[in-house]
C-alpha cells in the first residue's frame, strides 16, 4: 500500500510497515475530506455492496434502455437512441457488477437526459406544439430521475465507496485549518 501526497497525487511506499494501511485524507473540491482505500477493502466493508438506492438506479436505467428501444420502435430514434440503449444497459449492469466505470457511464445517461429536456424547452419546442402530453412528461420525469440519480452516485457515500473506492473522513475542528495537515485514517477507523 502506498501514502499518496495531498499537494502532487504521488504514490511514495510507506516507511513504517505498520502504518502500511494508512491512507492519507485527500480534500476534495467541496472541501470534505476524502480516505482513498484499496478495492478490496471496499468491497469488504458493509456498504462496499449495492443497496437499495444503487438497484433503484440501475432499474431506471433498465427502464432507459427500453424507452430508447420504444422509440426506435416507433421510428423517432436513430443510431443514437441505440447507442443509449446499449450504454445504459451496461451501466445498469456495471452498478451491479460495481464497476467504477459504470458511475461514469451512468452520467453520460443523465446529461443525455438532461439535454433531452433542454431540447424540448428550448430549440425542440415543436414537441410543445400540441400541448403537454405522455411524451413530455416523460422527458419531465426523466430529467428528474437524472438529477437525483446522477447527485446521489457523485456525491453518496456508498457509491463513492463502492465506484471511487474512497470514504468521506470526518476533520476534528483543530485539523480543519488552512494550514493543518490532513487527517490520517487508521485500518481501525475504516471498521
Amino acid at each position: 500500500m502506498t501514502k499518496r501526497d495531498d499537494q502532487t497525487g504521488q504514490g511514495a511506499p510507506a516507511a513504517d510497515p505498520v502504518q502500511a494501511d494508512t491512507v492519507l485524507a485527500r480534500r476534495g473540491p467541496d472541501g470534505s475530506y476524502w480516505v482513498e482505500v484499496p478495492a478490496t477493502a471496499a468491497r469488504a466493508h458493509p456498504k462496499g455492496r449495492p443497496g437499495a438506492l444503487i438497484w433503484a438506479s440501475a432499474l431506471w436505467l433498465a427502464v432507459t434502455a427500453g424507452i430508447e428501444l420504444w422509440i426506435i420502435g416507433l421510428g423517432l430514434g436513430g443510431t443514437w437512441a441505440v447507442v443509449f440503449a446499449v450504454l445504459s444497459l451496461l451501466a445498469a449492469a456495471g452498478l451491479m457488477l460495481r464497476v467504477p466505470l459504470s458511475l461514469w457511464l451512468t452520467m453520460v445517461i443523465c446529461v443525455r437526459q438532461l439535454w433531452r429536456l433542454l431540447s424540448l424547452v428550448g430549440g425542440g419546442a415543436v414537441l410543445l406544439q400540441s400541448g403537454f402530453g405522455p411524451v413530455q412528461a416523460l422527458i419531465l420525469v426523466q430529467a428528474a430521475l437524472a438529477l437525483a440519480v446522477g447527485f446521489y452516485l457523485l456525491d453518496g457515500d456508498r457509491p463513492n465507496l463502492i465506484y471511487r473506492r474512497r470514504y468521506r473522513a470526518t476533520v476534528r475542528e483543530e485539523d480543519s485549518a488552512p494550514d493543518a495537515t490532513p487527517a490520517v485514517a487508521t485500518d481501525a477507523e475504516r471498521r
